[in-house]
């Protein structure tokens, strides 16, 4: 059983699923007093152009999240790999998310989102490359 590809293959799935899990919270939580650790986090997690758009977040833009006052935090309800490429180096997860948004003052509110995530596997990590909003569709 040593050999079976299929256990492989489930190994990297669920290394996929667990990377998907923290990275895409990680991209959802940011606290306007702390936006250069935020930034930083978010830096982490991503690779390609994807992290190039990240790191482009300039002064005038942290100056933006910091007016907003508010507080982001992620988290993922349900996650599952679409897609991993043959060479194991390459996946796509669909995400269910809900997001608590905390301003400064007023009301705590709560947002559900769907994500598609594509990762890629760099150094033995598993970083996102893509984060996408997958529209509701209506009945």
């Amino acid at each position: 059983a040593s050999n079976d590809e299929s256990l492989a293959l489930a190994k990297t799935r669920d290394q996929v699923l667990i990377a998907a899990h923290a990275n895409i919270e990680t991209l959802q939580t940011l606290d306007y007093r702390e936006v250069e650790d935020g930034l930083d986090a978010w830096l982490s997690v991503t690779t390609g152009e994807l992290h190039e758009e990240l790191a482009k977040v300039d002064k005038k833009d942290k100056a933006a999240i910091e007016a907003q006052a508010m507080i982001t935090k992620g988290r993922v309800i349900d996650a599952a790999v679409l897609d991993l490429s043959a060479g194991g180096k390459d996946a796509t997860v669909i995400a269910a998310v809900e997001t608590t948004l905390e301003p400064a003052k007023g009301e705590i509110t709560l947002k559900r989102h769907r994500f598609t995530a594509n990762l890629s596997k760099v150094d033995g990590d598993w970083l996102l490359t893509a984060l996408d909003p997958v529209p509701v569709m209506s009945p």
